[in-house]
């Protein structure tokens, strides 16, 4: 039964990102065409300084780390998501990620990680909210969704 619903759960998920995927790829068919191959120094330039440094946010160290244990226990996480559900599923686990101690102790500081970098950003929000930060129910929810994942996660190991 744990199959079953495992894969109609999935089924569901993969169908709502196809949906949406479609949807984003109409809406940007309906604005006037844009050459995006121009500069591709400058737009790599900016990718390497706003997406991977976090430019924006280091003026503000401490948050600026909670963004990057977010990022980084994320990217630590990634392989050991295959081999969740290969337990889940097969009940056996992926050589080298499920049976690995050192993973594993990385995983769980990982997790550390991201429950701190959430809880850190919970109190940029409710303590010390700089000015142009807006608070709203859709920023609180990311948060709870990240910090319900990774409970999940640690949980699913823990059990």
């Amino acid at each position: 039964m744990h199959i079953v619903l495992f894969l109609f759960i999935a089924l569901v998920s993969v169908g709502y990102l196809f949906y949406a995927v479609v949807r984003r790829y109409r809406l940007t068919q309906k604005g006037r065409p844009e050459m995006r191959g121009d500069q591709p120094a400058k737009r790599w330039q900016y990718f390497l300084h706003n997406i991977i440094l976090q430019k924006k946010v280091r003026d503000y160290p401490f948050f600026a780390l909670c963004h990057f244990f977010i990022i980084a226990g994320f990217l630590i996480l990634l392989p050991g998501i295959p081999n969740m559900a290969a337990e889940g599923l097969w009940h056996t686990y992926i050589p080298y990620i499920g049976n690995n101690p050192l993973y594993l102790l990385v995983k769980d500081l990982a997790d550390i990680m991201l429950i701190l970098g959430v809880a850190g950003l919970l109190l940029r929000r409710l303590i010390n909210k700089p000015a142009w930060l807006k608070n709203n129910a859709a920023a609180f929810g990311k948060l709870g969704l990240i910090l319900l994942i990774v409970l999940s996660e640690a949980g699913y190991h823990a059990a």
